[in-house]
């Protein structure tokens, strides 16, 4: 389930998180996508539609145009990073993403697997 009404990100929200982290990039990411996102959310979701390095890839990626308000938001704020600065606050948003919980991974694998038969009974019709 997403929350529409959390896009666009609201000019207090962002306000009151760069008062937290004036300074702080990657600070601010994190606790941007914790105030976007509950831990249920996070749990089910990942970042992008990347195939996973290790283990099952079995979370859902968020849509893209999210990640490109988050994205933008940060660099509306802090201006132009350089790339250290900038692959720091992404690790943060990815940080993010990587928990989970035993009832979040059972939930993912059988989503997973009620949607691998739908694209069966898809490829038969």
């Amino acid at each position: 389930m997403y929350i529409d009404d959390a896009f666009p990100i609201k000019k207090s929200l962002i306000k009151r998180i760069k008062a937290q982290y004036p300074q702080d990039p990657a600070g601010f990411a994190l606790k941007l996508v914790g105030e976007l996102y509950s831990r249920e959310f996070l749990e089910l979701h990942k970042k992008t539609n990347t195939n996973a390095k290790i283990g099952f890839d079995l979370k859902i990626p968020i849509r893209v145009k999210e990640l490109s308000y988050i994205r933008n938001t940060i660099t509306e704020v802090y201006g132009a990073l350089d790339s250290k600065t900038k692959s720091g606050a992404e690790m943060k948003i990815s940080q993010k993403f990587n928990i989970k919980s035993k009832d979040s991974v059972a939930w993912l694998k059988k989503f997973n697997e009620f949607h691998k038969i739908d694209r069966e009974v898809d490829k038969t019709n």
